[in-house]
């Protein structure tokens, strides 16, 4: 990892997870229910255009969030417990379909055609919807990335249609879409080569 200061550049190694979040406007209640936005269309583009498309392209997750009343109850899901279990499962099948220590994070598109169990027609269809979603060639491949980690948490020993549509869904992203809520941004790990 790389951080450049006007007094120097350090470099460290290291395998990094970055988690971002903003908001849908200047104001904040861009699309909300119960609160006005007092921003206009104006303003909530240049709000939105502060964030460059090659940097969008490094993020792999895109994720709208609602406000929750904190009288709501939660939904009940799984436990931490039970999801640690999914994810040590996952990365037990990664590393046995892998054969060393790379991960699908990582996965190459070749590794991902040869070992990933991703099909043509699978593949195919990334690219027809990334035509229309002008998405580049790194986000065809994180979506195919996200698809196979979807079906080994899954359990799938191959990736579904369904692991594969919902990973082109999380790469939607809400600021081109402009949806008024609260956004996250999961960027993949990534690691210096």
């Amino acid at each position: 990892m790389h951080i450049s200061r006007a007094q120097g550049t350090v470099t460290y190694p290291a395998h990094f997870q970055l988690v971002s979040a903003m908001n849908p406007c200047p104001c904040g209640y861009h699309g909300a229910k119960h609160r006005y936005c007092t921003c206009s269309p104006k303003e909530i583009q240049k709000y939105h255009n502060r964030i460059s498309g090659p940097l969008l392209d490094r993020f792999d997750i895109f994720l709208s969030l609602v406000p929750v009343s904190m009288n709501t109850n939660a939904a009940k899901g799984p436990t931490s417990a039970e999801l640690r279990n999914q994810v040590i499962e996952a990365q037990t099948m990664q590393q046995a379909r892998y054969q060393c220590d790379d991960r699908n994070a990582t996965a190459s598109l070749e590794t991902l055609k040869n070992k990933g169990n991703v099909s043509l027609d699978q593949i195919q269809l990334v690219e027809k919807c990334a035509q229309k979603q002008l998405w580049s060639n790194r986000v065809q491949v994180k979506i195919l990335r996200l698809a196979r980690t979807i079906a080994d948490l899954n359990g799938a020993e191959h990736v579904t249609d369904e692991a594969l549509w919902e990973a082109m869904t999380y790469q939607r992203s809400p600021l081109l879409k402009k949806e008024g809520k609260d956004v996250v941004l999961i960027a993949g790990r990534n690691r210096e080569r």
